[in-house]
Parts: C-alpha cells; structure tokens; sequence
C-alpha cells in the first residue's frame, strides 16, 4: 500500500468538506474510511491548536547592539539569538545563523504528519 503525505490526504478531506460522502471519497481513492476520518479529525485539530501550514511570521527589526554599546561580552561577529517557536515546538539557536538554517527548521518541523 503506498504511503501519502498530509498535501495528499488534505486534498482528500476537503473533497469530503465540499459535500463528498466520507466512504465514496475513501473508496474512489483506494483508502480505508477510517483513515480518513482520521485526517479530517487531525486537520480540525491542527486548524484549532495552529498548525504549521497557518503559522503567522511577524517582521523582524535587527538592530546593532554595538551602535547602542550593548554588546555582550565575548560577542562574536555576526553571531545572532533565534527563536523558532511553532505550536508546541520551541528551538533556540545562536551564533552565526543563516537564513538557510532557519528555513531548514521551520521546514523540518512542518514536514511532521
């Protein structure tokens, strides 16, 4: 039996949203009926705890400490504080964070399902 992901099964559950029966929609797909209702009851849950997919990312003013004589002792060059927070999830990172880095974590913690 092949494996699909959430893209896959959400596509599903919104067929059945629009009006589909739940079983004639698992039956078309070649799924169990359960699993279904199973993802449609994980979305509902998703959509009321906020989910990855509705994350809101707020804008980000970086400003220089060391313009403003507030750089911390032992500071180094264009080492940063990062925090990642997505539901329940929290990471920190710090030092010289990239762009890249924050965009791997916050794909690694949406690729859960």
């Amino acid at each position: 039996m092949a494996r699909h992901n959430a893209v896959w099964w959400r596509k599903l559950v919104k067929e059945v949203s629009r009006g589909g029966a739940l079983k004639a929609v698992a039956e078309r797909h070649g799924v169990q009926a359960g699993t279904l209702r199973w993802w449609r009851t994980e979305f509902n849950r998703r959509g009321r705890e906020g989910s990855v997919e509705q994350a809101k990312f707020l804008p980000v003013v970086v400003a220089s400490v060391r313009a403003k004589g507030l750089e911390p002792l032992g500071a180094d060059e264009g080492a940063v504080d990062v925090v990642v927070e997505l539901g329940a999830a929290r990471i920190s990172l710090r030092g010289g964070v990239t762009a890249a880095h924050v965009e791997a974590i916050v794909r690694g913690l949406g690729g859960r399902c």
